[in-house]
């Protein structure tokens, strides 16, 4: 496994130092040094895109409390999923002339682990969004409502 910093020379030593920052849950940083290394004209750039826009709303929803943690993390999931597909359909022709080498990202994103946390916090004190939370909370008995 490669090692933060380490110099990445080859496509294989690239797709193992994604694969290692997915596995750190480093996804603001897989994506960027993707997008670095990716041709423009690229379709799987546009692919990438693609993940990287459903990874943010995914996150803007958490906050907002508008999604169950189920949700987020079948999101979550499904994100890596794309990109682990992403990595077995990229090939040197992609990769821009002087993409590498290039050194592995040392640092997580803050805003990845942020979300990180929030989901896996979340998973661990068993806890929903307020939001979910307050809609499916009965409201409390009324005499004055009774049918």
């Amino acid at each position: 496994m490669s090692a933060p910093g380490k110099t990445l020379q080859t496509l294989d030593d690239l797709k193992a130092g994604v694969r290692q920052l997915i596995g750190r849950e480093a996804y603001d940083t897989a994506f960027d040094l993707l997008d670095d290394t990716l041709k423009e004209e690229s379709t799987l750039k546009t692919d990438l895109l693609a993940q990287q826009a459903k990874l943010n709303r995914t996150r803007r929803n958490q906050e907002r409390g508008t999604l169950t943690l189920q949700d987020a993390e079948a999101a979550y999931t499904q994100v890596v999923y794309a990109l682990e597909t992403l990595l077995k359909e990229l090939e040197a022709a992609e990769l821009r002339a002087d993409a590498l080498p290039v050194a592995l990202p040392a640092e997580t994103s803050t805003a990845t682990q942020k979300a990180s946390d929030t989901i896996h916090g979340k998973r661990r004190a068993g806890k929903t969004s307020g939001f979910i939370a307050a809609q499916t909370q009965q409201p409390p008995a009324s005499p004055h409502y009774r049918l």
